[in-house]
């Protein structure tokens, strides 16, 4: 890099040249030319000597954005080079020195100079640039005559090449894999298994990337600037409300000068100590967004320099630049994400005059949607059933925001539509709210302050059917049953019901009417027939107790196969179920499963489930449920068998399980379980108990020992096995 001279710019021609170039070439330090420019980590520059004298303790703060660089072993030389600035600085020099009409470089004869050579930086007279254009090495040289030139042109000096710090050749090839430049040495020694490219080709690559990198920068920039005048705003509106409040403390103060000048004196002290607290976190965000916006607008100058430099300059920094934006991406998304505070601040006179304290000073923050939340919503819930929230609201303190809900937004998304929700103040900084959800499905609720969702909105909450309208069954179904107990639908709406007492199975139709029943023969006969299910294909699966094994036969009651479970010492098998090309048998102390050739592929819940497992039944997140009477709760299994949880415990609350047998899930995805206190408990996914519906007795929607339970296709009717009082019950489900 050439020593620099003292540049005049008295004359116009050279200051306008230095104008237009002041930004870039000014140190911030020291406000000359730059000698010897150095990239800090915020890729503003500085001289070299002026970042020596402001190290400390291996840092140096940048006097522009503030931002701590810290420095490697080497110091302040090790760091990365500002060729751009440089050569910058070189180009004015040299237009100085045109400008002075100096003399000719190369001969002592004093004579004026006419021509500039940009290859090698030299100012010619007339006869040496002849001699110039003749010499073996310089006639393809580029020259310009001093006539043509002008403060628009560019006398950019030629770029020295970068010479590799181990075989001094130039560094014209880049190592994929290592990310570094290399020399033509470089690629067949040390990086000669490596992936390289010429440099002029990887670097357009490059300048491309970077040029992605950095193209949002300029939304962020002029989202930043908004941001900043949001900020600015709040600081006029606090020094406002501050001036308001003054003169109404002045007012009533003029009212009870002589009695209460003390009390003036310390309502003023805390005001000014208010304006002075909140203009000082105020004026810390405006900082904060002033650094990051000198971050971003000096990587957008870096990238803009960029687009005239070397290759090899760009592959020096370009992984530097593509980090800094990463990181000042993130901080540009903490800033703008974080809220303006506003801040209420009001003087309330004292209606009792004359009284000890002639007001009262209330300042608090506006409601902060990032430290607000939701509390109390539940994940389901039924139709019908009445649902509460809470919403707790705090200001930028942290503090309860106890001055009222104006500024909270409740919105309830559902199958009917979007309405709004009102909310009560508690006056403790909590408010609460309440709809009833009028339709199975989902609904949606979201809280928002100023269009801003606070913590845990939106939320979903998954609604059932309308259980809690059953007030007796539909439809009762007997034709002769004696005990009913495992009950099952398959696609079409055909369903079937076993019965242990006449060992046979009832097969009805969709509009409920007999259509037939069998019992087997020969060794296909049922004994005990208790769980039932059906396949894709209409088969139906019957596990019959006293057989020890399952018996599958198509629609028809024709006997298709029997598989035994007494080989695997397993005895007493109650339920079955098929799913994904799978048959689930809960036999005593564990689930069998089984392909539909009656292959055994795996045991399930065997050390967990007691000896007495009734039904099994599929999740609709695909986890495997089981009724366990013997331990009065349900049991979630993975289908690989890994024990996941259980709910429900003995006794006859609404929470509580007696015995459990049938079990099944809904369409929307809750649970139904029926149990020896003679009801239909409703649970959600998670287990959480929702309602029952039934209770002892003979009469309709009353059940004794009810066993299996079903629901139809289409999801709007289940039916119960009610086994003691030898009938199916029917029940309508509204959505």
């Amino acid at each position: 890099m050439a020593d620099h001279k003292h540049v005049d710019i008295k004359d116009n021609s050279v200051a306008r040249v230095l104008k237009e170039v002041s930004d870039q070439l000014t140190c911030p330090i020291c406000y000359q030319l730059y000698k010897s420019p150095k990239y800090l980590t915020c890729y503003h520059s500085c001289c070299k000597e002026c970042l020596d004298k402001l190290q400390k303790d291996s840092n140096v703060v940048c006097p522009e954005c503030r931002e701590v660089t810290a420095l490697c072993e080497g110091g302040v030389k090790e760091l990365p080079n500002n060729f751009f600035i440089a050569r910058l600085v070189d180009e004015l020099t040299l237009k100085c020195r045109v400008n002075h009409e100096e003399k000719c470089d190369q001969c002592v004869r004093g004579a004026t100079v006419e021509v500039f050579c940009s290859d090698c930086t030299l100012l010619l007279c007339c006869y040496c640039h002849e001699h110039h254009k003749h010499d073996r090495q310089c006639h393809n040289h580029n020259t310009i005559y001093l006539t043509e030139i002008s403060p628009s042109i560019v006398l950019q000096p030629k770029v020295a090449s970068m010479l590799c710090p181990e075989h001094d050749n130039e560094l014209n090839y880049y190592c994929e894999s290592c990310k570094e430049l290399v020399c033509l040495y470089c690629t067949t020694k040390k990086h000669s298994s490596h992936e390289h490219e010429v440099v002029k080709k990887v670097a357009e690559k490059h300048r491309r990337d970077l040029e992605s990198v950095v193209a949002p920068l300029d939304t962020m920039v002029d989202n930043l600037l908004l941001t900043r005048q949001q900020a600015g705003d709040v600081i006029k509106g606090i020094e406002l409300q501050c001036e308001y409040t003054s003169k109404g403390i002045d007012q009533c103060y003029n009212e009870l000068y002589q009695k209460l000048q003390h009390q003036k004196d310390v309502l003023m002290k805390e005001l000014g100590s208010a304006l002075l607290q909140r203009k000082k976190m105020a004026l810390a965000r405006v900082e904060q967004i002033d650094c990051v916006h000198a971050q971003l607008v000096s990587i957008k100058e870096l990238n803009n320099t960029l687009t005239s430099s070397c290759d090899q300059e760009v592959l020096l920094v370009e992984q530097e630049v593509v980090a800094h934006v990463k990181e000042i991406t993130k901080q540009y998304t903490e800033v703008v994400a974080m809220p303006s505070e506003s801040v209420t601040i009001k003087f309330a006179a004292s209606d009792n005059i004359p009284f000890p304290q002639f007001g009262q000073m209330f300042i608090s923050s506006n409601i902060n949607p990032l430290n607000s939340e939701i509390t109390g919503l539940p994940n389901c819930t039924l139709v019908g059933k009445q649902v509460e929230l809470h919403v707790i609201a705090r200001d930028h303190d942290d503090h309860c925001f106890c001055m009222g809900a104006d500024d909270i937004t409740v919105q309830i998304k559902s199958g009917e539509g979007i309405s709004d929700l009102k909310l009560e103040n508690d006056d403790n900084g909590a408010y609460t709210g309440s709809f009833l959800p009028q339709s199975s499905g989902q609904v949606t609720v979201s809280v928002t302050v100023k269009g801003q969702h606070i913590r845990g909105s939106p939320h979903v909450v998954t609604v059932g059917r309308n259980y809690l309208a059953i007030d007796g069954a539909s439809s009762v179904v007997n034709d002769g049953m004696e005990h009913p107990w495992g009950i099952a639908f398959s696609k079409d709406g055909t369903w079937a019901v076993t019965d242990c007492t006449i060992s046979c199975v009832y097969i009805f139709g969709s509009d409920d009417r007999l259509v037939r029943k069998f019992s087997g023969s020969d060794k296909a006969q049922l004994c005990n027939p208790c769980g039932i299910a059906f396949d894709g294909s209409n088969h139906l699966y019957v596990a019959d107790c006293s057989c020890y094994g399952v018996k599958k036969f198509d629609i028809l009651g024709n006997f298709l196969f029997f598989f035994s479970i007494e080989t695997a010492e397993i005895e007493n098998p109650l339920g079955v179920m098929t799913h994904d090309n799978k048959v689930y048998v809960t036999c005593s102390g564990s689930v069998m499963v089984f392909d539909t050739n009656g292959l055994l592929c795996c045991k399930i819940g065997c050390g967990v489930l007691s000896r007495s497992p009734y039904d099994v039944a599929i999740s609709n997140d695909n986890q495997l449920l089981v009724s366990d009477s013997g331990f009065h709760c349900i049991f979630t299994f993975t289908l690989h068998g890994k024990y996941v949880s259980k709910f429900g415990t003995q006794g006859a609350g609404d929470r509580e399980l007696n015995s459990p047998h049938g079990l099944t899930v809904d369409a929307d995805g809750f649970i139904l379980v029926t149990d020896y206190n003679h009801r239909v408990s409703v649970f959600d996914h998670e287990g959480n108990w929702m309602h029952h519906f039934g209770s002892k007795g003979f009469d309709s929607g009353h059940f004794k020992f009810p066993h299996g339970i079903a629901v139809s296709p289409n999801g709007n009717r289940v039916f119960v096995s009610d086994y003691s009082n030898k009938r199916v019950q029917i029940f309508e489900i509204t959505k």
